[in-house]
């Protein structure tokens, strides 16, 4: 008893590394990748739980420390009188970068595909999300760049990709009769 009392008072829950969720490695310190938005804006967080407590980058740069209220759907981040309103992004949010007018869609990025949500031979509507692709420890779902109908799918789930590797095809559909 005498033992717990004094290892209780030496505790300092608010660093210690072995009671904060998903802390525990045996290879060094661990980092978490989140998607999330900065006053609407998307943006990627890495946070790093070691023996010191967390540290987070945003967008690769330190995060300056400030004081931070939760609020339902979000957080308020404020420092030097100001403040920013941060929320995790909508994993099913369309990464709308790489649309274009061509029927090719390729990988923004390097990165591993998670789901195929199309396959060769549907219809797809332009904005249509077509795949998910983990990169960067964030999930990116691209989308349709243009109405048409899957022509091939050059990818699997779980497949490893370059940056602008071709996942699809897509063939324009036929303009309507005016």
């Amino acid at each position: 008893a005498r033992l717990a009392a004094r290892a209780a008072a030496r505790t300092n829950e608010r660093h210690n590394v072995w009671e904060a969720f998903g802390a525990f490695a045996l290879a060094g310190p661990v980092e978490t990748g989140v998607a999330i938005t900065i006053e609407g804006e998307r943006a990627s967080a890495l946070v790093r739980f070691d023996p010191d407590g967390p540290h987070a980058r945003v967008n690769g740069e330190r995060a300056a420390d400030c004081l931070v209220v939760e609020v339902p759907g979000a957080a308020i981040a404020w420092r030097n009188g100001r403040q920013t309103i941060v929320a995790l992004a909508d994993a099913t949010a369309v990464d709308l970068e790489h649309l274009d007018a061509s029927g090719i869609v390729t990988a923004p990025m390097h990165g591993k595909v998670l789901s195929l949500e199309v396959a060769a031979g549907e219809t797809v509507k332009k904005g249509q999300r077509l795949l998910v692709l983990e990169a960067m420890k964030m999930e990116h779902a691209l989308a349709a760049p243009l109405d048409g109908r899957v022509t091939n799918v050059l990818v699997t789930v779980g497949e490893q990709v370059a940056e602008n590797a071709k996942l699809l095809v897509i063939a324009p559909a036929a303009p309507e009769p005016a």
